[in-house]
């Protein structure tokens, strides 16, 4: 595993490479702290040391109460663990079957198995999550938006549809892949549509191997350390 990070770090541009190996030690020693022992694979199109290291980051600073979480993988093995430490709710949808029965044998929590269907949103049609009446109808204070797979244009565009009403008044959004044009589309939109819904909230994006993007209200303004 680590002779396949290391490769990635080595044909990374500099700034990013050494950034990966910060939030690898980072996230190492976080948890170590929490006597939870490591499992992660974080290489290839899984998520990468900075991603796990900013959500540890989260969960372990804020009283989180509900997590959307839109694709399965080491995410979810993440927070899995950090139930058994932390008390907070976490949905974790997935579309593909097979890898949704995957993650399910490594974790307690139910994932939702949540089928794509073509729909329009915000003026873009994409391939977007068929929600559950229990998570449609549901606020969150934290949603992570890595599914369903990537494409080139508009990229996760879905995610989209949580706006107007799946967030709770003060939130956390963290777009993985942002360094990706088509999640940047999606990132541009968002950013409008959380203009509209009249409240203030700040930007971060954190780079390495691969780079995220994290909306946040006032509330949670600690981000900006992690």
């Amino acid at each position: 595993m680590f002779k396949r990070i290391l490769k990635r770090i080595l044909t990374a541009p500099t700034i990013n490479a050494t950034n990966e190996l910060i939030y690898q030690h980072i996230f190492t020693k976080k948890i170590e702290s929490l006597g939870l022992t490591y499992r992660y694979a974080p290489v290839n199109a899984a998520a990468n040391n900075s991603f796990l290291s900013i959500l540890l980051s989260m969960v372990d600073a804020f009283e989180l109460k509900n997590i959307l979480e839109l694709g399965c993988g080491q995410t979810t093995l993440l927070f899995d663990d950090l139930r058994t430490k932390k008390n907070f709710h976490i949905d974790t949808v997935e579309n593909h079957p097979l890898w949704k029965d995957t993650i399910q044998e490594m974790v307690k929590h139910e994932i939702t198995l949540c089928p794509l269907t073509k729909q329009d949103i915000a003026g873009h049609t994409a391939n977007a999550y068929t929600w559950p009446e229990e998570i449609k109808n549901k606020k969150y204070d934290l949603i992570v938006i890595d599914g369903p797979v990537g494409g080139s244009k508009m990229s996760r565009h879905g995610a989209l549809e949580l706006i107007p009403n799946s967030l709770e008044d003060e939130f956390i959004m963290v777009f993985d892949d942002a360094e990706r044009k088509g999640e940047q589309e999606t990132i541009a939109a968002a950013r409008t549509l959380l203009k509209h819904k009249g409240v203030t909230v700040h930007e971060k994006t954190v780079r390495a191997l691969k780079n995220q993007h994290i909306f946040f209200t006032d509330k949670y303004s600690k981000v900006f350390m992690f």
